[in-house]
């Protein structure tokens, strides 16, 4: 990437540029302006009261044109606040004739952006970058925009663990560019609570939606579960379209993870039951309940064109194919040895060798244990050999506890910190209800469209 600006100049050079434009015959107000913030670059209240100024700001948007010429006379990170503004009101007033390279400075900018002068910056950093991730998506280069999607919000969390209004731009970019490994690192890291500022559930309800699709790419539908599940029930007064396409999401991917649906939210999902958007998909759970792939077969005809056009045509396959494993671990619970026609027979499987195949796989990864006799054609079932507890599976446990131990103490944390909060309190006191989703029929609220 091309460093912010276009050409450093030493400081020096810089305020010898400053006063040489201010000299000339006759400055215009853009030069005028540059010189007089060049000259107090070190005073960051002054300059921030410049680029406050309603003149200021007139002035600014009527050499919009100008602007990427005058980006060359300030560097970052001393010059971020100037930079921010410049960019912002080239996207702003020129739009479809904002400068080719626009979307370069834009990435640069975050890459090389190292602190925020003040948090009044979080707004504008925020317009930016959405900025550039919408214009980047439109154009088929969102690819382009991770990086510095990523950097921006480093750029406004306070602490790791802060969700910004950033977070679903970021994975709506890598969904869009279809690099999910590169949202793994942002995905991974557990988040505790909303940026200073942001009080927009929307911000939380997209967040965990994106990262939930994007675990599904990832093949983590454990974690796809978590994101998919907290997307769903966020509290809200309403059920929306991110809300209703979650929790089909999360069906599906119940299914694929446990072959069930969990019940540790049955109260709650008296509305999602309710809500005829979702029919389509409790006749899934209900036929995958069956066990026979040829119901559930029945079910994708009958419903074929609304799990297409809701995109979920790829997850109810893979429900398909994880019935037919989840049948094949069924049997070695009931037989010990069976033949590999027979398999395929009970498990609804094209052909005994396509049987052999899935079955051979299933071994690699573990899922079930047992041996080929490729003369007899018979599959002999065996004992988990890790049952017994080995070293590997103590250590596992052990750092699963202090992992939980870790997420409990985080817990403690925050509960102190809402009890403690004059707001919980003062509604505590007046004996209001805690917010929670009520079970009845509502009405749908916009979101987002997906």
């Amino acid at each position: 990437p091309v460093d912010m600006p276009v050409r450093k100049k030493k400081p020096e050079e810089t305020q010898e540029t400053a006063h040489t434009m201010a000299a000339s015959a006759n400055p215009t107000p853009l030069e005028l302006f540059v010189s007089k913030v060049i000259e107090i670059r070190d005073k960051p209240a002054e300059v921030t009261r410049e680029l406050d100024s309603d003149e200021v700001n007139k002035m600014l948007k009527a050499h919009a044109k100008q602007l990427r010429e005058a980006m060359q006379f300030f560097s970052l990170p001393v010059d971020m606040p100037v930079l921010l503004e410049f960019l912002l009101i080239q996207h702003d007033e020129l739009f479809s004739q904002v400068p080719e390279d626009w979307l370069q400075l834009c990435g640069d900018f975050f890459r090389q952006a190292t602190s925020m002068h003040s948090r009044a910056l979080a707004k504008k950093v925020v317009k930016l970058a959405s900025a550039m991730a919408k214009r980047a998506i439109d154009k088929g280069e969102a690819i382009h925009v991770i990086s510095p999607l990523k950097a921006a919000i480093r750029l406004l969390q306070a602490e790791p663990t802060n969700l910004t209004e950033l977070h679903h731009i970021f994975c709506e970019a890598c969904l869009s560019a279809t690099c999910y490994s590169a949202a793994k690192p942002v995905l991974d890291q557990d988040l505790y609570q909303l940026e200073q500022g942001d009080k927009d559930i929307r911000h939380v309800v997209l967040y965990y939606y994106y990262g939930g699709m994007l675990y599904i790419g990832l093949k983590d539908f454990a974690r796809a579960f978590q994101f998919l599940d907290l997307a769903a029930f966020v509290p809200a007064e309403a059920l929306s379209t991110v809300t209703v396409s979650a929790f089909k999401k999360r069906l599906l991917v119940s299914l694929i993870l446990t072959g069930s649906v969990p019940s540790h939210r049955s109260g709650l999902t008296s509305a999602f039951r309710q809500c005829q958007q979702i029919a389509p998909y409790w006749s899934v759970v209900d036929a995958f309940g069956k066990h026979k792939v040829s119901e559930l077969d029945k079910v994708l005809q009958a419903h074929f064109d609304v799990i297409e056009s809701d995109r979920n045509l790829g997850l109810v396959k893979q429900c398909r194919a994880s019935l037919i494993r989840q049948n094949i671990i069924r049997l070695t619970q009931t037989f010990i040895t069976l033949s590999l026609s027979s398999i395929a027979e009970r498990c609804e499987i094209g052909s005994p060798a396509e049987a052999e195949a899935l079955i051979v796989q299933m071994i690699d990864n573990g899922e079930i244990f047992a041996t080929i006799n490729k003369q007899s054609g018979m599959v002999s079932f065996k004992d988990d050999p890790e049952e017994h507890m080995s070293a590997d599976t103590t250590a596992l446990l052990l750092k699963s506890a202090e992992k939980m131990m870790t997420v409990y103490d985080q817990i403690v944390q925050l509960d102190t910190k809402i009890r403690t909060d004059p707001l919980f309190v003062s509604k505590h006191d007046m004996g209001g209800p805690a917010p929670t989703i009520d079970d009845g029929p509502r009405d749908e609220m916009d979101l987002e469209d997906m």
